[in-house]
């Protein structure tokens, strides 16, 4: 929770991540009411974590499921209520009521298992995506080329001229046509 005071959203998720199938195996195997209780308030963590990524349907899921993991045994949610209040409430008013009660049911529907199972898979995706982005973002272009030449060459290629290149990209006609040289240069063609 500190972490996701802090705004560090990758660092709390690899912390839940790690915290929750203990959490979990307490609820199943032992049947300690501490288990689900700690699976619900991690949920309602991942839910916060998800809001923040813009990730809405999935916050509405796993505070669904939070809430009915509380049901049941009639666990306190009180130190929670606050925060779980306030991302429903932020949650809710970027959905329509009917998409929002449709997701909800399908969160509340969820057991103890599949709701963990679903903040996990949900979080390793997360994180799998972002390493190939930034495995993407820190891959060099051929030839060497900068973004702003691939993006220049990419419309070269669909027909423009170098006029309309920058208008598209908001430079000068002539920053256009350096652009278009060095890109020349640098892939070794002659047009």
């Amino acid at each position: 929770s500190i972490y996701l005071k802090q705004g560090n959203l990758a660092r709390s998720k690899v912390l839940l991540a790690e915290a929750m199938p203990f959490f979990c195996e307490i609820a199943i195997k032992w049947g300690v009411a501490f288990g689900p209780e700690m699976v619900s308030h991690c949920l309602i963590l991942f839910a916060d974590i998800a809001r923040m990524d813009g990730s809405i349907e999935l916050a509405v899921r796993l505070l669904g499921a939070s809430e009915k993991i509380h049901e049941p045994i009639d666990l306190a949610m009180e130190p929670w209520r606050e925060r779980f209040d306030d991302i429903l409430g932020a949650v809710r008013e970027q959905l329509g009521e009917r998409e929002f009660d449709a997701i909800w049911k399908e969160g509340q529907e969820m057991s103890l298992e599949q709701a963990v199972s679903y903040a996990l898979d949900t979080a390793e995706r997360a994180e799998t995506l972002e390493k190939e982005v930034r495995a993407k973002a820190g891959k060099p272009f051929p030839d060497g080329l900068s973004n702003r030449e691939v993006d220049v060459a990419v419309l070269l290629v669909e027909g423009l001229t170098n006029r309309e290149i920058g208008e598209r990209l908001f430079v000068s006609e002539s920053t256009v046509a350096n652009h278009v040289q060095s890109v020349l240069n640098k892939t070794g063609s002659g047009n």
